[in-house]
């Protein structure tokens, strides 16, 4: 069996850990977190500790991790400079509802009661992470590409593009057939009614670049 570490320990890390409390995964173990902000714990209840900072930590071969960041910026940063020192795992929650030919070429995190629908394709190449957060619908024929983050209760139709270092926020629209470029932010509540091809922050109804 081998030791487990979550980087960050943020809310997104501690919610990975009460999944994993109450479904562990049978090959790992968790030990607890790696964060720069040693003190990230001290004001919330875990039954885990903040054991080192990310760069000051050495990885053994019995060592793999969760990069539980949702800055895609901020995790792609870090899966750079940890990706040839240990092991990156996937979490996918058992609770999550996958359509058939799903392709995975990524890794990923996936939260509860998210559904992805029939030929959505994760992932260009086996690098970097996509996080899907819960009650997410991911409509059929929809690709992602890599470095991606999806908060809670996005509605995505199908046929859509995304495209890598996208991030977006919760309860997020996208409607059929539209094309969203890369390095964009889309804000909570936002509605995608074109595609979104050049880098900057979308938000409203419909989505107008602010930024």
């Amino acid at each position: 069996m081998k030791d487990l570490y979550i980087i960050g320990a943020g809310g997104f890390g501690r919610t990975i850990e009460s999944y994993l409390i109450n479904n562990p995964l049978s090959d790992y173990k968790l030990v607890g977190y790696l964060d720069d902000r040693i003190d990230s714990l001290d004001k919330f209840q875990s039954y885990y500790k903040v054991i080192s900072r990310i760069d000051d930590f050495e990885f053994t071969t019995n060592d793999v991790v969760i990069i539980a960041i949702a800055d895609v910026y901020q995790r792609k940063q870090i899966y750079e400079s940890i990706k040839n020192k240990v092991q990156v795992i996937s979490y996918i929650h058992p609770d999550i509802k996958v359509g058939t030919f799903f392709m995975q070429n990524c890794q990923c995190i996936l939260f509860h009661d998210s559904y992805i629908c029939t030929n959505v394709k994760i992932g260009e190449t086996n690098e970097g992470i996509v996080f899907i957060s819960y009650s997410c619908n991911i409509g059929h024929d929809t690709i992602i590409k890599n470095n991606v983050t999806i908060m809670p209760n996005v509605t995505i139709s199908g046929n859509v593009r995304i495209g890598e270092n996208v991030f977006i926020g919760t309860n997020a629209t996208i409607i059929e057939n539209i094309t969203i470029g890369d390095n964009i932010i889309i804000g909570a509540g936002t509605v995608v009614i074109k595609d979104l091809i050049k880098a900057g922050t979308y938000v409203g109804n419909p989505a107008r670049l602010v930024k």
